[in-house]
């Protein structure tokens, strides 16, 4: 099994349309209006203090998914950068 390491990588406005991110590690990972139609997000390693604001192609279901497989002290980790967590960004 490979695992991308993303961590701190600056991705916004990334047009990631039909990117298979599967145990990809999103750890402080800036996803702000990042394009993710038909993005593969699952089994992701890490989420804690990734920032989805006004990410598009998210489906509710699919912040629900994020938001109920990962423990909520990932969830509510603060990205230094973008200054939210990742529980707000995804609601």
């Amino acid at each position: 099994m490979f695992l991308a390491n993303l961590q701190r990588a600056i991705l916004t406005g990334a047009c990631l349309r039909n990117a298979r991110l599967v145990n990809a590690e999103l750890q402080d990972v800036d996803l702000r209006a990042t394009d993710l139609t038909g993005a593969d997000l699952s089994n992701l390693a890490n989420i804690s203090g990734a920032d989805f604001s006004m990410a598009v192609g998210l489906s509710q279901s699919d912040r629900d998914r994020l938001l109920s497989s990962h423990p909520v002290d990932n969830l509510t980790t603060w990205n230094d950068y973008t200054r939210r967590n990742t529980q707000d960004s995804l609601k």
